[in-house]
């Protein structure tokens, strides 16, 4: 069974592929064998890594998708000159497949935005002749994304840190490293960021106090748990400490407490607390009344301290709706009554001597109108704003399954746009693109409300007419093509052009997306074979028709190319001359 790093999907085709080159079991292929024109679209998201004396030394290329992941150029990069982040775990790679002459993998964790996310990589020895052997890297086409600070608030306690599990080439848990780390931490540990980030755990803390196999035995489990831990300070003291730790996804979320020194910690919490960027808030467990609230919440809700002391949780929810799920997503009304979108996270922590609820508001507001826009513009033609073929199948699948369901029937009418070509040749682009525009608005004042209509790209459009009749699909494609033949003003002109429309209907020519559209195509052909301007619906033996007309075409280019084709004349003689 292959370790968890290397049963992804492309993880194992690629040690698949690497296996079927060996020569024999235990050989390792070489890089000929593996790489050159045989990787196929795994080449997209691999690099190839130099070594010298056993350790990865420099990437000599990387594909496209690896380049965009590693955010840079990588070709002749020394890897020294790599982040942290992806060196650490590529020196890994590289150790283990050349000492065990197999494949190898690792995990890469990356912050971003407040997000950890986790990368599988695998790499595989080549043979590279005389020289030193080679590691063929690939990285997962996707991460295992972690709210980071929903893993450092998963814990309480003074120092936070968030670590990623290290695994040997049998996919076991043999050891943690540090990936994201409070200032709580940096003072209990004695060492600053820089020197603690990516660290491996067992460097820091003696394998005799027995912490790394109490983390590996809290991996699989949801709950928070405690270890009390007599750590050696650098300065040369005994600090004991209450370890709470608790996994979140992939990664372990901890919480470190001095607990020597409970004043201490509880100023710190204040300090934290106070000067914290984030709307932070304390609220009575017993009553529901905030019992403390941070500059930060005064700022972004518009309550004084004593107007926001006197008010309960609750009454912060638009609508007064009471309480939130730690990680939700709820709306917020502010004292000036606009109404934002927060996440929560919230914690049940003891402050000075009384059970407290400790919040925490990140304002989401902007970033969900943008994640809205992104949704729009994945489904929406950008130089139209008409739906897209994304957003078009999906439409023809609800009509499809709706028909199926009730016996509703929809019409498909695919349209192409007759000396669109001649426009864009002879006046440019930016003509063709304001002739679009205005084609879309023609067809769209042409159908009805509960009618679709979308580009699929180019001049080809299509439109769904709901539940209609005969008579209504004659009518609506009639006034498609006569709002299309009058003259289109661009500029200083007028531009003619037209339209030809082929029509197949649900169910009766066809019950699937790919019968109807290439029934509707056909019918198109036809319209456009006849000089266009006129709709056809689709007639089975148009199926016919469009074969043997390729078949003519066919035959005519084999003819040209067997040179069986001459010119022959008759001369036209004056017969008074």
């Amino acid at each position: 069974m292959l370790p968890d790093t290397l049963s992804s999907a492309q993880g194992a085709t690629l040690v698949e592929h690497w296996r079927s080159c060996q020569s024999r079991p235990g050989a390792i292929p070489g890089y000929d064998a593996v790489v050159l024109g045989r990787l196929g679209r795994l080449a997209d998201r691999c690099a190839l890594v130099t070594t010298h004396e056993g350790r990865a030394e420099r990437v000599l290329w990387g594909g496209p998708g690896f380049r965009d992941w590693f955010e840079g150029e990588v070709h002749g990069l020394p890897l020294v000159e790599v982040p942290d982040e992806i060196r650490r775990p590529v020196e890994e790679i590289a150790v283990a497949a050349l000492s065990t002459g197999e494949p190898a993998g690792a995990r890469c964790d990356r912050i971003s935005d407040g997000i950890v996310t986790t990368w599988d990589l695998v790499g595989v020895p080549l043979a590279n002749g005389n020289g030193a052997p080679l590691i063929l890297l690939h990285v997962e086409a996707e991460g295992v994304r972690t709210e980071l600070m929903q893993a450092m608030l998963g814990a309480t306690g003074q120092g936070l840190m968030a670590l990623g599990s290290i695994r040997d080439a049998a996919g076991t848990v043999i050891d943690f490293k540090i990936v994201a780390l409070n200032q709580g931490a940096t003072e209990i540990l004695g060492h600053p960021v820089a020197a603690l980030q990516w660290q491996r755990l067992e460097a820091l803390v003696p394998a005799r106090l027995g912490l790394t196999p109490w983390l590996r035995g809290i991996a699989e489990r949801t709950d928070r748990t405690a270890f009390a831990l007599a750590y050696p300070h650098p300065d040369g003291a005994v600090r004991h400490l209450k370890v709470e730790a608790r996994a979140i996804g992939d990664l372990i979320a901890i919480a470190m407490t001095d607990v020597g020194d409970i004043k201490a910690r509880e100023e710190s919490f204040r300090f934290l607390f106070e000067s914290n960027p984030l709307p932070m808030w304390l609220v009575d467990q017993e009553t529901g009344r905030f019992a403390a609230v941070n500059e930060a919440a005064i700022l972004h809700y518009g309550y004084n301290r004593d107007s926001f002391l006197s008010r309960h949780l609750h009454d912060l929810s638009d609508g007064g709706a009471g309480g939130f799920p730690a990680g939700g997503v709820r709306r917020h009304r502010r004292a000036d009554g606009s109404v934002i979108e927060v996440t929560l996270l919230e914690r049940s922590l003891t402050f000075e001597g009384r059970p407290v609820l400790l919040g925490a508001a990140i304002d989401v507001t902007e970033q969900r109108r943008a994640e809205a826009r992104i949704t729009h513009m994945a489904h929406h033609d950008s130089l139209t704003g008409l739906p897209n073929r994304v957003l078009f199948a999906a439409r023809l699948g609800e009509a499809i399954a709706e028909q199926a369901r009730s016996g509703a029937g929809t019409a498909l009418l695919c349209l192409d746009l007759d000396k669109f070509k001649f426009v864009n040749d002879t006046l440019g682009h930016p003509a063709g693109d304001a002739l679009l525009r205005q084609v879309a608005e023609r067809i769209t004042a042409c159908l009805r409300r509960e009618d679709f209509v979308a580009r699929l790209g180019g001049d080809e459009f299509a439109v769904l007419l709901r539940a209609p009749d005969a008579a209504t699909v004659r009518r609506i494609a009639g006034q498609i093509i006569e709002a299309l033949s009058r003259p289109i003003r661009l500029g200083d002109r007028d531009c003619q052009i037209g339209v030809s429309i082929g029509i197949a209907r649900l169910p009766e020519h066809g019950r699937d997306p790919d019968t109807l559209q290439r029934n509707a195509d056909l019918a198109l052909y036809r319209a456009k074979a006849e000089g266009g301007g006129v709709a056809h619906c689709f007639e089975a033996a148009m199926d016919g028709w469009a074969r043997s007309q390729r078949r003519r075409e066919t035959d005519l280019h084999e003819a040209f190319a067997r040179g069986d084709l001459m010119l022959a004349y008759q001369p036209v003689v004056d017969v008074r001359t």
